[in-house]
C-alpha cells in the first residue's frame, strides 16, 4: 500500500467521472492522471484494471454521487460505463479494503479548490478556465476531482496547502491559451446580466446598445484582456437569443410559475412540520408570510377537503397563519394530511410525487 506524504493520513483519491475524458483522478500525494478508457466502446478489461489499480493503491477512494437510472438520454453510454466503473471500484475496494464513498458532484467543475471561487456554468466543450479569485488557470477535470477529495476528505482542505492543490487542479502551462482563460466567465455573466435586464427594453436598437456597455464593463474586470473580437461575438449570441426568446410575458409567466412552484414547496413544509409533530421553522414561516395574508388563507382554504367541518376548517387555517408559533395538527387532521397534501400540489399545477 502506498502512504501519503502528508503525515498521518493514507493515500486518498478523488474522481471526476466526464464525458470527453472517461475520468480525472487526483490523489493525496500530489499525483494525478487521466483515465484512458474509452467510453462507449464496451472496454471492460480496461476498466476493471483502472479500478483495480486504484483501488490497490490507496486507503480511500471518493466518487461522485451519480444518479444512473437516467440510461434513456443522448448519454447513456456514458452512464453505462460510469456506472460500470464504480461497480468495479467498489468490487476491488471489497478485495483490498480500500474505502470507497460517494459525494456530493454539484458544481465540482466550477468550484476552485483553492480559493473556492464559483464560477458561472461552461460549456462542455470548455476544458480550462481561469479563477478570478485567485487567478489560476484550472483544469476542469482535475478540479472537479480535487473537489471531490476535498469533500470526501475535507481535513485535507486545513492540510494541504495552496501550492499542493494548486498542483493537483491547475491546467499544464502547455494547454493554457493566452487571452482565453476568462473568455467563459465573461461570456456568462454577460449572459445573466443580460437575461435579467432584458424585459426592460422594447426596442432591439437600445437593447443591443445596453448589453455592449455593461458587457464592455464586464471585460474590464477580468483578470487579463479578453479578444474584442470575441466579446463582440458574444454580444452578437447573446442579444439575439434573449431578444427572441425573453419576452415580458414570457418573463412574467416563468415568474409566475416559480412562484406557485416555491409557494407549494413552502405550504408542503408547514403540512410536513406539523405533521411530524414539530414546529416549523421561523425562516420558512417568513418566506410563508411574504405571499400576504389573506392571499395566503384563501389559497390554503381552497385547498382543504370538503369533508371537514367549519371548526376543523377554522382550527386549521389559524394554525397556519399563526408563523413560528405554528404547532402539531391533531390526530384526525394527521390522517387527512396527505390528502391536503395532494390538494395542494394540484391546485398549483404541480405534480403529486409518487
Amino acid at each position: 500500500m502506498r502512504t501519503s506524504v502528508l503525515p498521518g493520513l493514507g493515500r486518498s483519491a478523488g474522481i471526476d467521472l466526464g464525458i470527453l475524458r472517461p475520468a480525472a483522478v487526483v490523489y493525496s500525494d500530489g499525483a494525478r492522471e487521466i483515465l484512458d478508457f474509452r467510453i462507449g466502446t464496451n472496454d471492460t478489461s480496461a476498466i476493471s484494471a483502472a479500478a483495480r489499480r486504484i483501488a490497490r493503491s490507496c486507503d480511500a477512494v471518493w466518487v461522485e454521487r451519480l444518479d444512473f437510472s437516467r440510461k434513456a438520454n443522448a448519454r447513456g453510454e456514458v452512464l453505462a460505463d460510469w456506472q460500470r466503473f464504480v461497480a468495479e471500484l467498489e468490487k476491488a475496494g471489497r478485495r483490498s479494503g480500500a474505502s470507497i464513498g460517494a459525494v456530493p458532484a454539484e458544481h465540482s467543475s466550477r468550484i476552485c479548490p483553492i480559493c473556492e471561487y464559483k464560477s458561472g456554468k461552461h460549456a462542455v466543450q470548455v476544458r480550462i478556465w481561469g479563477c478570478i479569485g485567485c487567478r489560476t488557470p484550472l483544469d476542469r477535470d482535475y478540479a472537479a476531482a480535487t473537489n471531490v477529495l476535498l469533500r470526501g476528505e475535507p481535513e485535507l482542505r486545513e492540510i494541504l496547502t495552496n501550492a499542493q492543490l494548486h498542483q493537483l487542479a491547475a491546467a499544464e502551462e502547455t494547454d493554457v491559451v493566452p487571452g482565453a482563460l476568462y473568455e467563459a466567465e465573461l461570456f456568462t455573466q454577460i449572459r445573466k446580466t443580460a437575461y435579467s435586464r432584458r424585459r426592460n427594453f422594447t426596442d432591439p436598437g437600445e437593447w443591443r446598445s445596453d448589453v455592449e456597455c455593461f458587457a464592455a464593463q464586464l471585460a474590464a474586470t477580468m483578470p487579463e484582456p479578453v479578444d474584442p473580437v470575441i466579446v463582440a461575438r458574444m454580444i452578437d449570441s447573446i442579444t439575439a437569443w434573449s431578444w427572441t426568446h425573453i419576452t415580458p410575458e414570457g418573463f412574467s409567466a416563468a415568474q409566475a410559475w416559480r412562484g406557485r412552484r416555491g409557494a407549494a414547496a413552502r405550504v408542503q413544509s408547514v403540512i410536513t412540520q406539523s405533521q411530524r409533530g414539530g414546529r416549523v421553522p421561523a425562516e420558512i414561516m417568513a418566506e410563508i408570510g411574504r405571499l400576504g395574508a389573506a392571499e395566503r388563507r384563501a389559497r390554503l382554504a381552497a385547498t382543504l377537503p370538503e369533508d371537514l367541518s367549519a371548526e376543523e376548517r377554522t382550527q386549521i387555517l389559524n394554525r397556519a397563519m399563526l408563523g413560528p408559533g405554528l404547532t402539531a395538527y391533531n390526530e384526525k387532521q394527521k390522517v387527512r394530511a396527505e390528502d391536503l397534501r395532494r390538494r395542494v400540489l394540484a391546485a398549483l399545477d404541480l405534480p403529486y410525487p409518487a
